[in-house]
């Protein structure tokens, strides 16, 4: 049977395990939660963030509607409560109920002292909108006429963001993602050596397979589980842009190119925590991974460092740097245009970097696999795959 063919059995089996595991299960449901939560929290700070106006009884009914197409054209939304009279308006904006009130007909306006310009502005244009014709009679003049009149002077033209520049927010969002995501699913990878070792399932395994085999598939597999749920999170966030719950950047190659960077980050950090988890034999020693937890940790924070010059140097030598590309070039990628030999230069740099470290690490993960008891130091294992390796 051909290699290949045996870690696709691997990697099979480790999907198939995952599904039917709690642990998945569990986090499928947390993280969904999470981004409910989330697209809640949204919801509520942009209704809070809504311009509230009151308006009496006899204000025109069209006025409402003005309102809301007014704050359309400011970007911004609107909340209308009505009131009996103008008294009790005036009393809501007094008590902070609403920033604003229209009264006498909603020819006008009541404003605290320390209301936005925001409220004022969406007022005076609504206003215009509503009472407008009538004006325009009373002087003598159409209605065009009048709206001529008032037109700005101005020539306004929409320039649309330059493709990949989505805002340094979006950008940040996207290196704490991947470095969860790459965080999560390595400890995964761990956690199985570790309980496969203890249980000695992995020498029932490796009377028919071989270790790099073994490393291989059970990294493709725990990946794709993690690929899943975040293509799942994806589709939960497109669902929820769509029906206007959470407002979605327009992210152009961003998405497919984060998708490549977990690929790419999690083959690498994975290789790595699954030869650390076959140096011990308890979940409780899963210390021994903290070298390379920090290793992440400094990458990540060193790639969100750097959000704020994208064309700088130390964010150019990130982008190369196999350590922190994972984070720094999808980051990057939101806030400014990478140089095509800078994008491939990385991924060709990050290819030989997994091909490199997967002959080591399958060196350490052969030779610490099997042995049982306390836990392997880490210099005897490296010292015994670099000669091994040389």
């Amino acid at each position: 049977m051909t290699s290949g063919r045996l870690v696709w059995l691997v990697t099979r089996r480790e999907v198939r395990e995952g599904i039917r595991g709690r642990q998945f299960l569990i986090t499928t449901v947390v993280l969904v939660l999470i981004f409910g939560l989330v697209i809640g929290i949204q919801s509520l700070v942009g209704s809070n963030n809504a311009v509230s106006f009151g308006v009496d009884g006899s204000a025109p009914a069209r006025l409402a509607p003005a309102l809301d197409a007014a704050a359309t054209q400011l970007d911004t939304k609107v909340r209308v409560k009505e009131y009996p009279t103008a008294a009790a308006a005036r009393d809501a904006v007094a008590h902070r109920k609403v920033e604003a009130a229209f009264v006498d007909g909603g020819r006008r306006l009541l404003v605290r002292s320390d209301t936005s310009g925001t409220a004022s502005a969406i007022a005076a244009v609504a206003g215009r909108t509503v009472f407008l014709p009538e004006q325009a009679r009373s002087v003598g003049i159409t209605t065009a006429q009048a709206r001529s009149v008032l037109a700005s002077p101005l020539a306004v033209a929409r320039v649309e963001p330059a493709s990949g520049s989505n805002g340094e927010s979006f950008g940040l969002v996207t290196t704490i993602v991947l470095f969860i995501a790459v965080s999560v699913y390595g400890q995964m990878v761990l956690t199985s050596v570790v309980q496969e070792k203890a249980s000695r399932i992995v020498e029932v395994l490796l009377s028919a397979l071989r270790p790099r085999h073994l490393l291989a598939g059970k990294v493709a597999g725990i990946g794709l589980l993690g690929l899943s749920q975040i293509v799942l999170l994806a589709v939960f966030a497109i669902g929820a842009g769509a029906a206007g719950a959470i407002d979605l950047p327009s992210v152009g190659s961003t998405a497919p190119l984060a998708v490549l960077w977990f690929l790419l980050g999690f083959a690498f950090y994975a290789t790595a925590f699954a030869a650390a988890g076959s140096l011990i034999s308890r979940v409780e020693d899963a210390a021994v991974a903290t070298p390379i937890t920090m290793t992440m940790l400094a990458g990540y924070l060193l790639s969100f460092g750097q959000l704020s010059n994208p064309d700088g140097g130390l964010a150019t030598a990130l982008t190369l740097i196999p350590l922190s590309a994972p984070f720094a070039v999808p980051a990057r990628a939101t806030l400014t245009t990478i140089p095509l030999w800078q994008n491939v230069a990385s991924v060709a740099l990050m290819l030989l970097a997994i091909w490199a470290l997967v002959r080591f690490a399958g060196r350490i993960y052969e030779l610490g696999v099997l042995r049982i008891g306390p836990r392997v130091p880490f210099r005897e294992a490296f010292q015994a795959a670099r000669r091994e390796t040389a």
